[in-house]
C-alpha cells in the first residue's frame, strides 16, 4: 500500500492534472492520496474540494492547513497523516512517467 501526498497553495489545476495523470497512467487502486492545502480559504480551494468529492475510484483525503505558509510544514503533514507504510510526496504540478510508480 502506498500513500501519495501533495502540498498545494492555490493550485487547483496542478492538483487536478496530477491526480488525473495518476488515475490514467498508474495502477493506484490500492493507494490513497492526501492533498494538504496551504490556502484552504481561497477560491481555488473551493473548486479543488468539489473536484476531489467527484473522484470516487480512489480514496482521497483533503486537509486544509492554515499553519505555517511554505512547503515544509504541509509536506510533513502528509507523512504524519499517511495511513500506509510507504509514502510518496510529490509537488501538485508533477506528472510522473507512465508506470514509474510500479
Amino acid at each position: 500500500m502506498l500513500t501519495i501526498g501533495m502540498a498545494t497553495y492555490e493550485d487547483y489545476y496542478g492538483v487536478y492534472f496530477t491526480i488525473q495523470s495518476l488515475r490514467m497512467y498508474h495502477d493506484i487502486k490500492y493507494c490513497e492520496i492526501i492533498v494538504v492545502d496551504n490556502s484552504p480559504q481561497s477560491k481555488d480551494s473551493i473548486i479543488l474540494r468539489e473536484y476531489l468529492n467527484w473522484v470516487k475510484d480512489i480514496p482521497i483525503r483533503y486537509i486544509g492547513y492554515e499553519g505555517v505558509k511554505g512547503t515544509a510544514a504541509p509536506r510533513n503533514l502528509v507523512f504524519e497523516e499517511a495511513k500506509n507504510e510507504y509514502v510518496l510526496c510529490i509537488d501538485s504540478h508533477v506528472l510522473l512517467l507512465p508506470n514509474s510508480i510500479d
